[in-house]
């Protein structure tokens, strides 16, 4: 009988076994990853199999809580060495209990949070590895720039930055409103040289010396003062303006000269307020747009909170089943 290589089937598998993600940018609070069923009865086929499919599968390790690393630990060591993606799903973790400690994780290059109530400056991890350089945060109720100071000390190798949210952070009247726009809005609005970051965003990420791309999905409404120049995007250069400051102030077109070239960063600092100062190796700047399904206006903290309760998508059972199911795998060694 022919014996196939291991690191033959090694390369097969890592082809054939590429979860697509299950979910779209906007989406958060479910796992990024189908059903384990999906591939199950590939695992127990032999032991030859199994570690490969495992070793496939876990490329993605999803998370709830701190305690699931100890219990991988225990059962599962090869993890550390598999996973290159971290997504952490968690509604109200407390910033002042136990960590998600990632020492191990030495051949991650993305983390996803999926953490609405946190304050990202106290994030609970730690001992992040200096591989990750992919970043998706998703959900977050308050997204002001405070919440984001943290992040260079944290992801100090960062090169791309996802973020999902509900609201966008104003940069005239400093708070974060709904995204309204009048007129067609794109799927997409895109610039280029490192321009179209809210003021306080570009601010409080310039330290982040090799990030490249920021990606900024946001639902819109209908409004009355806002409508993107497709033709010319820079005329406005539209960075998250809300749409009552926009009614208020830029009938004043000597404000709105001033502010659009404060975000195009040929305005220097001076009593009107800050200028434009971007990451130094910053490229694309992308606003993701999708259509609001409902009311937005009411929604409240709560409300979207409810969107992480539900099964546990955490790895714990999952593991917990693979182990009970290993004595009875066949070596394969005919594989």
């Amino acid at each position: 009988m022919t014996v196939v290589p291991v690191e033959l089937l090694h390369e097969i598998f890592s082809h054939v076994l590429v979860f697509e993600p299950v979910s779209v940018v906007h989406t958060h609070g479910a796992s990024s990853k189908p059903q384990w069923e999906l591939v199950r009865s590939l695992s127990l086929a032999s032991k030859a199999f199994r570690n490969l499919t495992l070793e496939a599968w876990f490329r993605v390790f999803v998370t709830r809580t701190p305690s699931d690393l100890t219990f991988v630990e225990e059962r599962l060591p090869g993890i550390y060495s598999w996973a290159r993606e971290f997504h952490c799903i968690s509604a109200f973790s407390s910033v002042s209990g136990p960590a998600w400690d990632l020492q191990n994780f030495l051949r991650l290059h993305t983390i996803r949070l999926d953490c609405p109530s946190f304050d990202f400056n106290k994030i609970p991890l730690q001992n992040v590895p200096p591989t990750v350089f992919s970043l998706d945060l998703r959900g977050m109720i308050w997204p002001a720039p405070y919440a984001f100071e943290a992040i260079a000390n944290l992801f100090p190798e960062l090169r791309t930055m996802r973020m999902s949210q509900k609201k966008i952070w104003c940069g005239l009247c400093h708070t974060c409103s709904q995204v309204k726009f009048a007129g067609s809005v794109p799927q997409s609005l895109i610039y280029n040289d490192g321009l179209g970051l809210p003021i306080h965003y570009a601010w409080i990420l310039s330290s982040l010396k090799h990030l490249q791309s920021v990606t900024i999905a946001v639902p819109f409404s209908t409004g009355v003062n806002v409508s993107l120049n497709l033709s010319d995007p820079l005329r406005d250069l539209w960075a998250g303006e809300c749409d009552r400051c926009v009614g208020i102030l830029y009938g004043d077109e000597e404000f709105r000269e001033r502010w659009i070239a404060r975000k195009k960063g040929t305005l220097a600092d001076d009593s009107f307020g800050r200028g434009y100062r971007k990451p130094p190796a910053l490229e694309i700047v992308e606003w993701a747009f999708w259509a609001s399904p409902g009311n937005l206006e009411v929604e409240e903290d709560d409300e979207e909170l409810l969107d992480f309760e539900g099964d546990d998508d955490s790895e714990a059972d999952e593991i917990a089943e693979l182990v009970s199911e290993s004595a009875g795998i066949p070596d394969g060694s005919s594989v």
